[in-house]
């Protein structure tokens, strides 16, 4: 243990604080990207340097997908987060595995999906008691291997991680932590994290790169597998697409990506149409046949169809605009201005208006998710120029390419 162990007992010292600051509490909920996530408390935040320490309490929604059987589950939880920015560390999670016959069909289920999994060579127990998940997985075998990390948490046994990018959160799933008892949970967490930040210190500069998160994915298979496939951006797709003059020509994972779930969205929308409509005109043959249908009910009747309609036409507006602005958008050097959170949730989490200032002297903002909003947040920090592509039609519509690819 390290001089981070030695101060431990400063967990409620004179200078802890009780909040995360804006930057701290983004990258936290980064780590985690769940529906509706909330801070709820910050029992003590300590910092030295670039470093902080924080036991926190959050809370966030877990939504069914079950088509028969919707609900949402609210999940509460202690966590205690660690930013240590030196060395690299892989983004990857870790929990411990259950028990019984529901682990084992859970575990097939797991596999035949295709999601990461990340399997740490010589490390059989770690490996029948831990679920890692990683798309970076030669960097985490690395960093797992290395050090006494997989030792450590095999000793604590029930904590679990979410770690990546000199953020590391420790918690136990779905349980809260007394009071009374939040110090030795943040001796425990503390113990778990320095063994993961000083594995990461000696991880090579170019370890979990975004090369080895596409060639991962590449090699997925399932249907996760299939579904990212086809939408992974590389950063020499990007390159080569911004080096076009207009009009451009973008790949079909940039115009995927681009587009996001309009596609799918016009498609439900036209057969919602095609369902109303021929409902409605069965409704006008029976009346007319044999009558007996009040006449409000026809009247309400006839224009459920354009809701189908209105869902199609702005989808596709949507899609227009993008692929306008891929094609004949200018590109315009710009900074980030700044970054704040809309309120909304999208499927990929939170998400965020990210206001760019280009050379030109214009405010310009695009909604983004939350990987792109770190990125966005990144850059600002360092005063880095981004390269965006402006509508030439409506200043005000905006595309930053470059935080699509993965890195």
């Amino acid at each position: 243990m390290n001089q981070h162990s030695n101060e431990s007992a400063s967990y409620e010292s004179a200078n802890a604080e009780r909040s995360l600051n804006e930057h701290e509490k983004a990258r936290l909920e980064d780590l985690f990207r769940e529906n509706l996530l909330a801070i709820e408390v910050a029992r003590s935040v300590r910092r030295k340097g670039e470093e902080c320490d924080a036991v926190v309490q959050m809370s966030y929604v877990r939504r069914s997908s079950r088509h028969d059987f919707p609900h949402d589950r609210t999940v509460r939880q202690t966590v205690a987060y660690f930013e240590r920015p030196e060395g690299v560390i892989p983004g990857f999670s870790a929990e411990p595995k259950g028990g019984g016959l529901a682990q084992g069909l859970m575990s097939k289920v797991v596999k035949n999906s295709g999601l990461p999994m990340v399997v740490v060579p010589g490390e059989e127990e770690f490996n029948r008691r831990f679920s890692v998940m990683s798309f970076h997985p030669e960097s985490t075998r690395r960093l797992l291997s290395s050090g006494n990390v997989a030792d450590v948490l095999l000793r604590k046994g029930d904590l679990s991680v979410k770690a990546g990018k000199g953020r590391i959160a420790v918690f136990r799933h779905r349980k809260i932590v007394p009071p009374g008892e939040e110090q030795e949970f943040y001796q425990e967490a503390l113990e778990v994290a320095e063994s993961i930040a000083q594995a990461a210190v000696s991880m090579p500069a170019d370890a979990a790169s975004g090369e080895e998160a596409v060639q991962a994915i590449r090699g997925l298979g399932g249907f996760v597998g299939r579904m990212l496939r086809g939408r992974v951006v590389t950063s020499d797709q990007v390159e080569e697409f911004m080096s076009q003059e207009p009009p451009r020509k973008a790949t079909p994972e940039i115009r995927r990506f681009a587009y996001g779930a309009s596609g799918f969205i016009m498609f439900w929308g036209v057969l919602f149409a095609a369902i109303a409509s021929a409902v409605v005109a069965m409704v006008f043959f029976v009346e007319a046949k044999e009558g007996g249908i009040p006449p409000m009910v026809r009247y309400l009747l006839l224009p459920v169809p354009l809701i189908g309609v209105t869902v199609f036409f702005f989808a596709a507006r949507y899609r227009w605009k993008r692929r306008r602005i891929l094609r004949e958008g200018r590109c315009v050097q710009g900074k980030v201005w700044k970054v704040k959170q809309t309120g909304a949730y999208t499927s990929a989490g939170p998400q965020f208006e990210v206001t760019f200032e280009t050379s030109e002297g214009d405010k310009v903002s695009a909604k983004m998710a939350s990987g792109q909003a770190m990125l966005a947040r990144d850059v600002k920090d360092r005063g880095g120029t981004v390269r965006l592509l402006v509508d030439p039609s409506i200043l005000s519509d905006v595309l930053w390419v470059e935080s699509w690819a993965w890195k």
